[in-house]
């Protein structure tokens, strides 16, 4: 589990993706800052990095995931429209305890760069608390 002090970095890699110019990306930079914006909650999670990358012919593809005691997770994604997220997943079980997939729970569009450290902490809250309507100010949204 881990659990990340300062931000080196100042988010560049958010502020890069949130402005849109994904050209000048570092992946490996962007999971580091994702841990670094999860963990400020002060709670451990697992952090993943899944298939994460950037070129010419798929675009974008993101799947950084912060996972806590209880199997559910947050991801780092993109939607249909290439927009930046962040999907509280619950993970589905068969009836022998086979994971068979995750449930969607919310999703959250990244908001403006500035408030991005205090909206996501919000939304960790929420996602610690399973109550996703504390902090709703129209910027994420209960699937």
């Amino acid at each position: 589990m881990m659990r990340m002090e300062g931000n080196p970095t100042g988010l560049e890699n958010f502020r890069i993706l949130i402005d849109g110019n994904v050209d000048d990306l570092d992946v490996e930079s962007l999971f580091d800052e994702f841990k670094w914006l999860i963990s400020r909650s002060e709670v451990f999670f697992d952090f993943e990095i899944g298939d994460s990358w950037n070129d010419d012919e798929e675009g974008l593809q993101l799947s950084m995931a912060a996972t806590c005691a209880d199997g559910r997770y947050l991801l780092l994604t993109t939607n249909k429209n290439g927009e930046l997220c962040i999907d509280a997943r619950r993970q589905q079980l068969d009836q022998d305890g086979k994971l068979t997939g995750s449930e969607i729970e919310m999703v959250a569009k990244l908001p403006r760069f500035d408030e991005l450290p205090e909206k996501v902490s919000y939304l960790v809250l929420d996602f610690l608390n399973e109550d996703y309507g504390t902090h709703y100010n129209c910027w994420y949204k209960e699937n």
